[in-house]
Formats: structure tokens, C-alpha cells, sequence
């Protein structure tokens, strides 16, 4: 796996392409009423914190993108709705000028061919490396667990408690993020 990853910033030729990824995702993603706010308003204004990768013998042809951006959350808190709150904080942040301070991840997204090969690891340890060029000391990355939805009865807490026999979660996206050392913590929404 020969991997380039830089941002649509630099390569906004990829861009338009981007979208094709989405057929990875879960069909209830697909019709979160937050993702229009995102996709239509956020990201465009952050080229430099969309990231894409290509296979180097394909140039052209994305395999993987990541999605961050910055937020200005008070120093120390975290929002009780994580992946929403971060995109209604951005928006609020460009309506208001604010500057963020800290740099949110809210997408890393794999083509089906590419999956299970450590992909979306190089897209949170790129997302991680582009923050801290961009002078942010902090990724926050609010996590949906990959497979959750396929086993909707069973509680959060008890879908992301479960283990494989080596002591990683089961589920690849909180592997992921355990395999890159990331610090856990979980917030509820209030009732």
C-alpha cells in the first residue's frame, strides 16, 4: 500500500469525486439532518482540514477521505451531543467569526475495496498530523461505532465494552481509535 493523503486544498481537482465514497455508509447516515448543514456549509470553508487519500500508481481516484475541522469549545468541555454539536459549533463559529481553537474530526470514510487494510488509521493519523501543522495542539474525534446500527437493541455502552480475544474492541472503529492510543471519553446526551 503505497498512500498519499493531502488535503482538497492542495488537490481540489478530487473534490467533486469525494461523494462516490459515500456508498460505505450505513443507510440512516445518509439522511441525518445535520449532514446538509455540513456538507453545504462547513466543509467547503475548510479545504484545508478535508483530507483525501490516493493509491499513488491511481492518482486520481480517492480511496479515502477524513473530514475535520476547527471549533471554539470552551478549553477542557466536551458537548453532550459530540458529531452534531461539533457541526453546529463550526456553523455557529463561521456565522459569528469565531476562531476555534481546537480542531474536531467528523468523517473518515474508506471505499469498500479498501477496508481492512489499516486505511482509516493513515486517515486519523494524517487528520491528527494536519491539525498540528495547521497549529492546533488538539484532535477531538467524536466516535460512531462502524457496526452499531446493525444491532440497534443493544445499549451503547454495552456494544462498545465488547472485546476481541486480544483486548481490542470488537468493533473496527473503536479499534481503530484504540490501535492510535486515543483517550476515551463518553458523554451522554442529556434526557
Amino acid at each position: 500500500m503505497d498512500l498519499q493523503v493531502t488535503s482538497v486544498a492542495e488537490r481540489p481537482d478530487l473534490a467533486s469525486r469525494l461523494d462516490g465514497l459515500l456508498g460505505t455508509w450505513p443507510r440512516f447516515l445518509h439522511h441525518h439532518p445535520l449532514s446538509t448543514l455540513f456538507y453545504a456549509s462547513v466543509a467547503p470553508r475548510h479545504p484545508g482540514f478535508c483530507l483525501v487519500a490516493v493509491d499513488r500508481s491511481a492518482p486520481d481516484e480517492p480511496i479515502a477521505k477524513a473530514y475535520s475541522f476547527p471549533v471554539s469549545w470552551p478549553p477542557g468541555t466536551l458537548p453532550p451531543d459530540g458529531h452534531d454539536a461539533a457541526i453546529m459549533t463550526a456553523a455557529g463559529d463561521l456565522l459569528t467569526g469565531r476562531i476555534g481553537h481546537l480542531v474536531v474530526g467528523v468523517e473518515v470514510t474508506v471505499a469498500a475495496e479498501w477496508q481492512g487494510r489499516g486505511v482509516s488509521r493513515v486517515m486519523v493519523d494524517a487528520m491528527r498530523a494536519n491539525a498540528a501543522r495547521h497549529g492546533f495542539d488538539a484532535l477531538l474525534i467524536p466516535v460512531r461505532p462502524t457496526h452499531k446500527h446493525e444491532e440497534p437493541e443493544v445499549p451503547l455502552a454495552a456494544y462498545a465494552a465488547r472485546t476481541r480475544p486480544d483486548g481490542l474492541p470488537q468493533d473496527p472503529w473503536l479499534r481503530t481509535h484504540a490501535r492510535a492510543a486515543a483517550r476515551s471519553s463518553v458523554s451522554r446526551r442529556p434526557r
